[in-house]
Formats: C-alpha cells, sequence, structure tokens
C-alpha cells in the first residue's frame, strides 16, 4: 500500500511546485525562481510560492499575462532577499516601478509592463549595471533619474513611445551603452549630459530608426567609439545644426565609427548640414559608415537606373560605392569653400580666437607707442632732456616698433600657415577621391579584372617564349656559319 501512495504523493506534490514555480530559463539552473500565471498579479500568491521553495534564488523572473489596469498598487519585492542579483518582470501590467530598493541587484529588466514614467528612482538600488526598461510605454524621464546609479553600464530605452526628451543626466564612469533607439515617435532630443567621464574607447549611443530632426549635444565627453545615427526624420540632414552635437567649438570630438543614413538626402536640395559635417575639422571621423544606399527607394529618388545595380537573387541594389559616388557627385571641397561662412559653425574656434587676440595686442602696443611718443614730445619742450635719456627713449621707441611688426609677421605667416594647410587639405582630398574610385571599380569589376590581368600575364609569357625561341635560332644559325 505505501508502495503505491509514495509515487502519488511524489507526483501530486512536485506538480504542485511546478504550477506554482515553472522553469522558465533555457538553462536548468536550480537558483532561478520564475513565476507564471494567465492572472493578474498578486504579490500574496507570489510570497507563498516563492516561500515554498527551499532554495538560493538569484534570478527572479515573473511573468502575468492578464492586465488589471485599474490596480494602482506599488508592488514590493524586496522579500526576495538580497541574494538575487538579475530581477526581471516580462509581459506584466505595472502602473509605477516596482519596489526592490533594497536588492542588491545588478541586472534589472521591465519588458512589455506598461510603464509610462521614470520619474522616481528611490524604488531602485545604486547597485545596478544594466537596465533593460525596451518596449514599454515610457514617455517621460526626469532628467536626474540616472544619476544615483554610479555602476551603470548599459541602459537600453528602445521601442518606448517617447516624442520630447529636454536633458539625460548620467553618472557612471563605466556607461558603454545608451541604447535610445526605434522611439519612432521622439522628434526633439536635447541634450546627454555626462557628469563622470564614461569608457569613451568603448561608449556607444544607439539613436537609429528615431525621427529626430537633430542629433542630441554630447555634453562632458569629447571622445566615443560608436554613433548610431542611422534613420531619422525626413528632414534631419536639412535642419539646422543638425549634425552638431557637440557645444564646445574649440575642442575637436572624436568618433572611432560613425554610422548615418542617406534616406533623408534629397536629389534636388542640397544638404548644407551634411556638406559642411564631412569637411569639417571640428568632429574627427575615424570611419563613416553610409547605410540605405543600397535600397531601391534610394536609386528611385536620384533617377538612378536599378537594372545597372539590381542583385537578382535579393531585392537590394548591388555596387553601392558607386550609388554612393553618384549621389555624393556634388559634395565637393569647392562647394565646401563657397559655403564656408555658413560652416564656420562646423569649424574649430581657436584660429579666429589667435587672430583676435594677435590684433587686440597689436592695436594695445601701438597705442603705448603713440603714448610714449606724446610724453616724450611734451617733455622736450617743456624741459631739457640729457643725451642719455633721449637715448633711453629712442631705444624705447625702436623695441616697440620691433614688437609691433613681429606681431605683424605672425599674423601674416599664421594667414599663410593656415591657407597653406587648406589648399594641402583639398589636393589630399582629391588624390583619396581618386584612389577611392581606382580601389572601388577594382572592387565592383573583380571578375573584369581578372581576365585582364590574366590576359597580360599569358601575353607576357608568350613574348617571353617567343624571345627565347629567337635567341635559340640565332645560337644555332651562328654555330652552322662557324663550322
Amino acid at each position: 500500500m505505501l508502495l503505491i501512495l509514495f509515487p502519488l504523493l511524489f507526483f501530486f506534490g512536485t506538480s504542485h511546485t511546478w504550477h506554482c514555480s515553472e522553469q522558465c530559463m533555457v538553462e536548468l539552473r536550480n537558483d532561478v525562481f520564475c513565476y507564471k500565471t494567465d492572472s493578474p498579479i498578486n504579490i500574496d500568491e507570489i510570497k507563498t510560492c516563492f516561500f515554498s521553495i527551499y532554495r538560493t534564488t538569484r534570478i527572479f523572473h515573473i511573468e502575468a499575462s492578464k492586465r488589471d489596469y485599474n490596480v494602482k498598487e506599488i508592488y514590493d519585492f524586496n522579500f526576495v532577499g538580497k541574494t538575487v542579483t538579475i530581477f526581471q518582470i516580462y509581459d506584466t501590467f505595472l502602473h509605477t516601478m516596482p519596489n526592490v530598493s533594497k536588492l542588491n541587484i545588478e541586472n534589472f529588466a521591465l519588458k512589455r509592463t506598461g510603464l509610462a514614467i521614470l520619474d522616481r528612482n528611490n524604488h531602485l538600488p545604486d547597485t545596478l549595471e544594466y537596465m533593460d526598461l525596451s518596449e514599454n510605454s515610457i514617455t517621460f524621464i526626469k532628467e536626474d533619474f540616472f544619476i544615483k546609479f554610479q555602476n551603470l553600464k548599459e541602459i537600453i530605452l528602445s521601442k518606448n513611445f517617447f516624442v520630447q526628451i529636454d536633458l539625460i543626466v548620467f553618472n557612471s564612469n563605466t556607461l558603454y551603452l545608451i541604447d535610445l533607439s526605434h522611439n519612432t515617435h521622439l522628434n526633439e532630443l536635447n541634450e546627454i549630459k555626462f557628469i563622470t567621464s564614461p569608457k569613451t574607447d568603448s561608449l556607444e549611443i544607439h539613436l537609429h530608426e528615431n525621427s529626430l530632426k537633430k542629433v542630441p549635444y554630447l555634453t562632458g565627453i569629447s571622445k566615443m567609439y560608436l554613433l548610431k545615427i542611422g534613420k531619422q526624420h525626413e528632414d534631419f540632414l536639412y535642419s539646422n545644426n543638425s549634425l552638431l552635437f557637440s557645444r564646445n567649438s574649440d575642442q575637436i570630438f572624436e568618433i572611432q565609427e560613425l554610422i548615418i543614413s542617406m534616406h533623408s538626402i534629397k536629389a534636388t536640395n542640397l544638404s548644407l548640414e551634411y556638406l559642411c559635417f564631412i569637411y569639417s575639422n571640428r568632429f574627427m571621423i575615424e570611419t563613416t559608415h553610409i547605410v540605405d544606399i543600397t535600397d531601391f527607394k534610394t536609386l528611385h529618388k536620384f533617377n538612378i537606373n536599378e537594372s545597372d545595380f539590381a542583385d537578382g537573387t535579393r531585392t537590394m541594389a548591388i555596387k553601392g560605392s558607386k550609388v554612393f559616388r553618384r549621389i555624393h557627385a556634388k559634395y565637393t571641397s569647392t562647394l565646401f569653400s563657397f559655403f564656408k561662412n555658413y560652416c564656420r559653425k562646423y569649424m574649430l574656434e581657436f584660429i579666429t580666437k589667435t587672430t583676435t587676440s594677435l590684433k587686440k595686442t597689436t592695436t594695445l602696443i601701438k597705442t603705448q607707442a603713440k603714448t610714449n611718443m606724446t610724453t616724450t614730445k611734451s617733455s622736450s619742450i617743456t624741459t631739457k632732456i640729457t643725451t642719455s635719456s633721449t637715448k633711453i627713449k629712442t631705444t624705447s621707441t625702436h623695441s616697440t616698433t620691433h614688437s609691433i611688426l613681429s606681431v605683424n609677421t605672425t599674423i601674416q605667416i599664421l594667414t599663410d600657415i593656415f591657407g597653406i594647410n587648406s589648399t594641402m587639405q583639398e589636393i589630399r582630398n582629391e588624390k583619396n577621391i581618386f584612389r577611392n574610385r581606382i580601389l572601388d571599380y577594382f572592387m565592383d569589376n573583380v571578375s573584369q579584372i581578372v581576365v585582364i590581368f590574366t590576359f597580360i600575364f599569358a601575353s607576357l609569357l608568350g613574348i617571353f617564349f617567343g624571345a627565347d625561341l629567337a635567341i635559340k635560332k640565332g645560337l644555332k644559325l651562328r654555330k652552322r656559319i662557324n663550322t
């Protein structure tokens, strides 16, 4: 009898535990608490289930698919204990941020919860390193919401309902990813500020698939790894200061990788912002990735015959480098020189400041010289000047004049140097364009190049072979003549 009852008891016991806490992680781990239900979230039931399982929990995961929009409760999950380092709530309606302030969480994720506002961070611990708040309904972020998290490494805010963000402030020197992509209603993001400089060698900011008309100002940093602008509003490259992402006009801003889209480039309208940006000496971009140049829409926009570029196996255009050259044919250094006054905002200002300060110094010296000369004249009229004092005055005047000449010469030399540098830069650009065209031709016509080189090689072999036969015949004739 006991042999029959024991398996039944074991079965019901395990089945009860399974309904209470299901294994929903990919790895078969014994430190996961995973609560899944078809009912609205009930904090008392979750507590009962959690304490019925005797194990150390490091991953806490909840899914409650049925939503009750009338509940305004702030759910308190501090009962789960300080061993939990990963806290996740998916597909569960939350009116406000849950309270986990007493936990030692490092990884915090709320996805598809309907969360709408990020205004109070007192319900979150300052130990957070990874925050995933994507696929919610967030429309507002308080500017200082993230200041508390000094260990933050990643923040993902993609696929929300943002329309306008004035300012977001971060205060972590370990931060390397800010993802604000795929917020299709976001048309204004004014500034991202860094109180503490993050890891600039690895810092990535993702802004693609939004509706921005201008990139945000990035203050507190002058260097980053990746800025992914991608596709934005159709007027993005035609809005004032659209690519001006630094307020500091006397400092170079370095970006290792930049991704920008051709989606908003118009065939009939020159983008001065883009022209100024690509020839700017204020923004140093190591590698620029141009996307959407292989899209048929881009070809049609520029009246490019898609049959010349179409790939029969895929619905996209090939030979992107040729398309790029066709689009950029008008964006030349000569045109940039023509719009230099407009493009001044994209250029470094230390040159202008240096010239201005030198002019001020010249004016000051000239004023002092005139004052000295007036004083000398009045002194010679009223009193008798000794030979030695005259010599001193004369020497002072000569030294002053020499100073004026040296300053004027310096200004002239600086001007000449700037002119030479700009000329040399244009020459380098033209050489680079010519070199890139040759490389692009080689890459786009590999089969033709192989045939040409094969023909040249075969021709050279034929010439050498013919020359060898001629030499051998000549030697044989000589032997016959000698004999």
